[in-house]
């Protein structure tokens, strides 16, 4: 159920497009109109809302069944009238969902007897189902510890940290102690022996998921089993177990029947099953099948007439439509076993063609199983410019649904993407869907790393990952300040120093906040030979939160020179101190700060920051298109919480990265008022590499600084003229020296009649010609420019041109004081030949 929030009065009404035909009036949105409204007005409104939301069958999110056959939605249809607490009045659907009962618990290997009936009632999901199961075993074990005189007020049970929520919400509302096993790395289900450790007295049972949601792999339920068996026998206690088979109940009978997870196994007492997943039922279906009726308590069915008749019911909810079990009897009985198993084997081998295709790509970790839920639960290699969520975002443009999603804690650094392979999910649709996640590569690849992403090019062994809780990394990272300082005090003691000074450092994260507009052609993506000069804006120019002073940092030469301004930020990172959801400002947008926002995002801008000489990148917002053509129907979102994570050695600061939190967005797309909270937290990290190689991974990325932009028009306009200039000097010269060796000749013929006697005869031999004289000028030119070259750079050095913000700025300068001195070594070559 999703929580409602009313409007106030000013919110915008519902407006009709084609419906105008038939009403004229805008509609209240939070309110109920007071006048009637046409049939088709109604239809065609809500119809066009309805247009917006996203393909069912390309939700590939989703567990759920989004295709029946014709026949199966007509008997939906004929019955959708029906409720089905009704059983005097609707006695065959009652025998129905009975037969549905039976046929599931005999599917499942209950032991029933000849003639005995099944045990087991549908419910409206695995919510339900498994809120029923928990109830029976609660109240059993409250019953066994009563008879033993022992306290029954802290029931618990047993999970992985992977369960579904509905298992936190059973613990939360039905007070029992929710123990749950961590997952490790590699291995992201319940390992059996660490949860057979944490069972005890007061666990009423131990839950084991036949189909993770998280990866789709099954639990052991037999070696948990067995080791539950040697411990009740060890203790005397009774622990069962339950099943949570969601996804995989109707999975496991047909494509692995020899795997023993069901009542084969003596001690699983109660199964839910989601009908409306693989059962390939519509949503709001599902089952729980006990063993025995001696695993239902009497006390939890009540016993109503009021409705014509004496009613059993275990129910959390009364009135449900019986649509749905007349639809679960349809498919069981149209399908059978056959059936069944030609379905599930269709989507594994779909599945596999997934999975095959994306390993092609070779840039994903496939972490789910062969042997599971059809599905494809896939990671990047290398996520250090581009994550999943971006990977997620950008197919929305492709019409596909893809969850990215982080795992529970001890693996909570692992992010997945999920593709979930259903009935209607055909084999040209995953080759399509590859086609679509390898285009989406290459346009992240050509796009500059994102906020999103980390933006750490360090190889991932460097860095060895925590999986600790808040609590344990606040206390590691005191323990290491801590064992600094005296490591410091030591040193000061073995040298004889007067003092050694230690002290809580706040480096002030004072930024440049640069806002770069990038020229946007049709679409998003484009080559750099479409791109045009950018343009810098001063961060302050849009309405952000600034700090009570803002300070302007006193800059260098090349700083000036480069049009940078340095001003302070309103983020304060103490070292070494962890901040959560620190808020900056709230502000109320007004509409022209909203406008200014909305055109920044729609135009990519993004800012730039520093944080100790670091540089740190991320765009303002998020376009949403949603598969739209229209760019009018965009959707426009403002992040408002930044989130930094900083790596650390000794007491330097090493690397720096910022993230935004998708989750924390304002809509910004109407021209409205909006209140917006400006939050940020901060994470502080120990890494091994050091201070003096922190820079290297910006210097690999370009030897240009990052929003230095290459036009190529223009360099190849000047080589063209360079070209063509240097043809009419070539000309020139030619006639110039034409000219010489025809005069020269004529004075060389005058002077042969002339007598040469004294010096003439010395001089020749004296001054004659060196042998590579065109040699030593070049060399003499060429060196006489190199020396102007490196007085030249060192000046610039001396006076600030050159600065850590700016990277690659030295190798500019070569280049272009190298070219500007070229006139140096012709003249000094020249001059001397």
């Amino acid at each position: 159920m999703v929580l409602s929030k009313a409007a106030s009065e000013n919110d915008l009404s519902v407006h009709s497009t084609f419906a105008s035909r038939y009403v004229r009036v805008s509609l209240p949105r939070f309110k109920m109109p007071e006048n009637s409204i046409p049939k088709d007005a109604a239809y065609q409104i809500i119809n066009d809302e309805l247009m917006l939301d996203g393909n069912p069958r390309l939700n590939l999110a989703s567990f759920v069944t989004t295709w029946m056959e014709p026949e199966c939605d007509k008997l939906i249809m004929d019955s959708i009238n029906k409720n089905y607490v009704d059983m005097d009045e609707y006695p065959v659907t009652t025998e129905l969902q009975n037969r549905c009962v039976n046929m599931i618990a005999n599917l499942f290997n209950a032991p029933l007897g000849e003639g005995e009936a099944a045990v087991g009632v549908g419910t409206v999901g695995s919510s339900e189902a498994i809120m029923l199961a928990g109830l029976a075993f609660k109240r059993k074990w409250q019953k066994g510890m009563k008879a033993q005189g022992k306290p029954y007020d802290k029931p618990n049970i047993v999970t992985g940290a992977n369960v579904q929520v509905c298992w936190e919400k059973f613990a939360r509302y039905f007070e029992v102690e929710l123990k749950e096993v961590k997952l490790e790395d590699g291995y992201y289900v319940m390992d059996p022996e660490k949860a057979v450790e944490m069972v005890d007295e007061n666990t009423i049972c131990v839950a084991a998921i036949l189909g993770s949601t998280l990866n789709g792999e099954f639990e052991d339920v037999k070696r948990l089993n067995d080791l539950l068996v040697e411990k009740n026998k060890e203790t005397g206690w009774d622990t069962p177990i339950h099943v949570d088979a969601a996804s995989g109940g109707f999975i496991a009978p047909f494509l692995c029947p020899d795997l023993e997870w069901d009542f084969r196994l003596p001690l699983v007492k109660s199964i839910n099953v989601s009908g409306h997943k693989y059962g390939l039922v519509y949503a709001g279906i599902g089952w729980v099948i006990w063993r025995s009726k001696e695993d239902l308590p009497e006390e939890l069915i009540f016993h109503i007439n009021y409705l014509g008749a004496d009613q059993p019911t275990f129910t959390l909810n009364f009135s449900k439509g019986s649509s749905q079990v007349i639809a679960q009897y349809y498919q069981l009985i149209r399908l059978g076993y056959e059936g069944y198993k030609n379905v599930m084997e269709n989507c594994q081998e779909n599945a596999r063609v997934l999975r095959e295709g994306l390993e092609k790509t070779e840039r994903f970790n496939i972490v789910s199983k062969e042997i599971g839920v059809p599905l494809v639960a896939f990671s990047l290699k290398d996520n250090s410019r581009h994550n999943e969520f971006e990977i997620s975002d950008h197919l929305r443009r492709f019409g596909w649904i893809v969850p990215a999603y982080t795992m529970p804690p001890n693996a909570e650094h692992v992010t997945l993407l999920r593709v979930v392979i259903r009935e209607d999910f055909s084999r040209t649709l995953a080759e399509r869907l590859v086609n679509d996640i390898q285009k989406v590569l290459h346009e992240l690849d050509m796009l500059p790393a994102r906020v999103s992403a980390k933006l750490a090019l360090a190889e991932e062994s460097e860095r060895e990952v925590h999986k600790k809780s808040a609590m344990e990394v606040q206390l590691e990272i005191t323990n290491v300040w801590k064992k600094f300082v005296a490591e410091k005090k030591k040193t000061k003691n073995l040298v004889g120093s007067d003092s050694v000074e230690v002290s809580d450092r706040i480096d002030e994260l004072t930024c440049y906040f640069c806002i770069l507009e990038r020229a946007k052609t049709h679409g998003l993506f484009f080559s750099f030979l479409h791109f045009h000069s950018s343009e810098t804006y001063r961060f302050f120019d849009l309405p952000f939160c600034a700090p009570a002073h803002v300070t302007e940092k006193k800059e260098a030469l090349g700083e000036v020179l480069n049009g940078d301004r340095l001003v302070s930020a309103p983020y304060k990172l103490d070292f070494m101190y962890d901040k959560d959801s620190e808020i900056v400002c709230k502000k109320k947008l007004s509409k022209e700060e909203v406008s200014q926002f909305c055109s920044a995002v729609a135009k990519d801008y993004y800012f730039q920051m520093y944080y100790d000489d670091l540089p740190i990148w991320g765009f303002l917002g998020k376009v949403d298109k949603d598969a739209k053509a229209d760019p009018s129907e965009y959707k426009y979102y403002l992040f408002k919480h930044l989130h930094f994570e900083i790596f650390y050695n000794n007491d330097r600061v090493v690397e720096i990265n910022a993230q935004t939190d998708p989750n924390s967005l304002v809509d910004i797309t109407e021209d409205k008022e909006v209140d917006a909270d400006f939050m940020y937290s901060v994470k502080w990290k120990e890494t091994t590499t050091p201070f003096e190689k922190r820079m290297e991974k910006y210097s690999q990325s370009s030897s240009l600084p990052h929003h230095l932009e290459i036009h190529w028009f223009s360099i190849i306009n000047s080589c063209v003229t360079v070209l063509l200039l240097t043809g009419f000097l070539a000309t020139i010269l030619m006639r110039v020296l034409k000219n010489d060796f025809v005069k020269y000749a004529h004075d060389e013929e005058a002077a042969d009649d002339q007598e040469e006697t004294g010096w003439k005869y010395i001089h020749g031999d004296v001054f004659r010609y060196l042998k590579y004289k065109s040699l030593l000028a070049a060399a003499l030119g060429s060196g006489t420019q190199l020396f102007t070259l490196t007085i030249f750079i060192f000046i610039l050095s001396l006076v600030g041109v050159f600065y850590p913000y700016n990277r690659g700025a030295l190798f500019t300068a070569l280049v272009v004081i190298y070219a500007l001195t070229s006139g140096i070594a012709g003249y000094t070559a020249s001059s001397f030949y």
